[in-house]
Parts: structure tokens; sequence; C-alpha cells
């Protein structure tokens, strides 16, 4: 539970730090320079990945 919280610190806190450079003025480019090609099997995979994972954390399998 507490790794938990920490990654959703940390989660947080990235997306505040990348909002503030963006209303700074800074160019997307400049805060996330990496441009990741999503297929739409990347897109869908939390569609599986996240109900899977609250059934294994509940203990209904």
């Amino acid at each position: 539970m507490s790794s938990i919280l920490v990654i959703k610190f940390l989660d947080i806190a990235f997306k505040l730090n990348m909002m503030q450079k963006l209303s700074n003025g800074s160019s997307l480019e400049e805060v996330m320079p990496i441009n990741v090609k999503m297929t739409p099997i990347f897109r869908y995979m939390n569609v599986l990945i996240y109900p899977l994972s609250f059934v294994f954390a509940v203990g209904l399998i």
C-alpha cells in the first residue's frame, strides 16, 4: 500500500512540474523530448491490466 502511495505521489509531482514548465512558456518538446509511438495495443492495454490487477488485489482469484 505504501508503494502505491509513493508512486502516486511521484506521478502527481511529475505532472505538476511538467504543467509548471508548460505554463512558464516552455514548449512540449523541451519538457518531454521523447516522441513515443503509441500503438493501439499499448493504448488499450490498461483495459485489461487494471481490472485484472484489481481482481488479484481484492482476492477474487
